[in-house]
């Protein structure tokens, strides 16, 4: 046997030896007491009870509802990329929406886009078919699942902008498709997915453009990611909201001399201040007590509250109390 598929209760968390028998019937996949290190870009995170790449829509439904069924905890991500999983782990079951249902369909002006398609792929995809207003997404880490989820974006425009119909499956397993509007989109925000829906696919509303100046445009957007982000380090993005349009939360914790303050292998990008990369066998709890820093030398010393972007999941019991 794989370590994977070893049953003991060092690595099962709290599913029990009935539920992992109906669990391999539904996903055969599913592994075990996974290291989530392993699917992070921070290069941080414990085991996952149960990890799972479903293979088709009908399987993820069985899963969303075996997990209802057992009232077992149902996380979903994608590749990981905005992410900080607490050093304990996450219980029950995580859903792994990378590299499956990543089909891509163009459409004269649109793009249909599975849930598992990278946000990379898919903006090559619409310009090297000369299609315009994708160009924002270039570089962001990630997959289209998780760029609606959190309406990622750049001060370029976000995927509201673009986002004509979304499909999704709420936690009863019912599809439904939803207009963009009724999405509820707000900043790095979408309110289908913090409904508790897990967001399948997306169609994508482009504009004709020109091939050759859209390629152009993407290096450039590139090469400014490389100079101004710490590309080479293991991180998730931005850890915080810009609390104000106008002030930038990596100027503000800059202003307070933050660059390169560490605790543990955890450090305050010198790149980029609002960037917390992994130097060194980080852990999620040296990550959450430099995030805690940072929030109280904002509140003290300029009067800010600041609002964690990553997502922060997990078994959570002790490490985030340092950071409420």
């Amino acid at each position: 046997m794989t370590r994977s598929s070893v049953v003991n209760a060092s690595n099962v968390g709290i599913l029990s030896e009935s539920q992992i028998r109906e669990l391999s019937r539904i996903s055969p996949g599913a592994k075990l007491g996974e290291p989530m290190s392993e699917y992070t870009h921070f290069r941080i995170g414990g085991p996952a009870d149960a990890l799972i790449t479903p293979g088709s829509i009908s399987e993820l439904r069985d899963l969303v509802l075996f997990a209802k069924a057992e009232d077992l905890p149902l996380t979903v991500i994608g590749d990981g990329a905005n992410l900080l999983v607490s050093d304990a782990g996450i219980r029950g079951l995580t859903l792994r929406l990378r590299g499956t249902m990543d089909g891509v369909k163009i459409r004269d002006k649109s793009i249909d886009a599975g849930c598992g398609v990278s946000l990379t792929k898919l903006v090559r995809r619409a310009v090297n078919n000369g299609l315009a207003g994708l160009e924002f997404a270039t570089g962001i880490p990630g997959t289209l699942g998780g760029a609606v989820s959190m309406n990622a974006g750049t001060h370029l425009g976000d995927m509201s902008s673009v986002i004509e119909t979304i499909t999704a499956m709420d936690r009863d397993g019912v599809i439904k498709k939803a207009e963009a509007k009724d999405a509820s989109f707000g900043y790095r925000f979408c309110g289908l997915t913090a409904g508790g829906s897990i967001i399948l696919g997306a169609s994508i509303s482009l504009k004709k453009g020109d091939w050759s100046i859209l390629k152009g445009k993407m290096a450039e957007l590139l090469a400014r990611r490389k100079n101004t982000q710490p590309v080479n380090l293991p991180c998730a993005g931005c850890i915080f909201k810009n609390p104000y349009p106008e002030t930038p939360a990596g100027k503000l914790i800059d202003s307070l001399s933050l660059k390169g303050a560490s605790v543990g292998g955890a450090k305050v990008s010198e790149v980029h201040a609002n960037f917390i990369v992994n130097v060194g066998r980080a852990s999620a709890s040296d990550v959450l007590e430099l995030i805690g820093l940072i929030k109280n030398r904002a509140k003290a010393e300029a009067g800010v509250d600041l609002e964690l972007e990553v997502k922060v999941i997990g078994d959570l019991s002790v490490q985030y109390s340092s950071n409420k």
